[in-house]
């Protein structure tokens, strides 16, 4: 009996640090899932910005462009 109770407090002390370990992987990940996020966020402002401006460009150039070929 001493020795079933000793595999089953064995058994908890594992089951205990596994969990402990876990724990801390998760908070890695969700620092990690935050931290990306927040890059990703930033560059698809840049992005943004800088697709408005291709497009503001190109449209000044076909203005021109019209303009002189009229």
């Amino acid at each position: 009996m001493e020795n079933i109770q000793r595999q089953a407090d064995e058994d908890k002390a594992k089951f205990e640090v596994q969990m402990s370990v876990l724990n801390e992987n998760l908070t890695t990940v969700r620092g990690d899932l935050v931290s990306n996020q927040t890059a990703l966020e930033e560059a698809t402002k840049l992005n943004d910005i800088l697709m408005g401006e291709k497009l503001g460009n190109l449209s000044a150039f076909i203005y021109l462009t019209n303009s002189v070929c009229s």
